[in-house]
């Protein structure tokens, strides 16, 4: 089955089938539709898997069989397109940065993409700069050490710090971070 069928080329599930005399200025328009439908493929999964969630109430199991995707990457998927809104999003940066900031309140959110999009900074920098911020945040003195109050926001941003260093938590840390992980889901 051809899924589509434009002008010079053809599209189908194994192969992009090109003209012989296709001009070079067109042959590079193709790379560059195929490089921007990439970049945007996990938005688009994302908001269907959303708007699947909120009109149907659809689970992954379709999707998985669809996609080719684990549980956790289209979880992630829809995660980030239900906290980050379209009006919110930047071309000019990947999934993965507005990922990081997924857990933050939009205006902040605007912040730290604005921020990331001016310094030109990679997935890896703004992960840093947030670090910082999250450590500066809850660095708490040793005589507070007992109790921790944290807001429905401040308990985001920590567990969105705490999700994507999973890896490099203690067992202790990996408790904690359940912890965390269930009031955020019962907030």
């Amino acid at each position: 089955m051809d899924l589509q069928q434009v002008g010079m080329y053809k599209l189908t599930p194994t192969a992009l089938t090109l003209a012989p005399d296709l001009p070079y200025e067109k042959w590079e328009t193709i790379f560059t539709q195929l490089r921007q439908l990439q970049k945007a493929l996990p938005w688009f999964i994302g908001d269907l898997l959303h708007y699947g969630e909120m009109h149907y109430g659809e689970t992954y199991a379709q999707a998985v069989e669809e996609t080719g995707h684990s549980v956790q990457t289209l979880t992630n998927y829809k995660s980030v397109c239900g906290r980050v809104p379209p009006e919110v999003r930047t071309p000019d940066l990947t999934f993965s940065h507005h990922a990081l900031v997924a857990a933050l309140p939009v205006d902040e959110q605007k912040v730290w993409l604005a921020k990331a999009v001016t310094e030109s900074m990679s997935t890896q920098e703004l992960r840093e700069e947030l670090r910082e911020e999250v450590e500066a945040i809850y660095e708490p003195e040793p005589e507070h050490m007992e109790t921790l109050y944290l807001s429905y926001n401040e308990l985001g941003v920590l567990w969105a710090f705490m999700t994507k260093h999973k890896s490099d938590l203690s067992v202790a840390e990996l408790d904690v971070l359940e912890i965390i992980e269930d009031a955020w889901n019962a907030a």
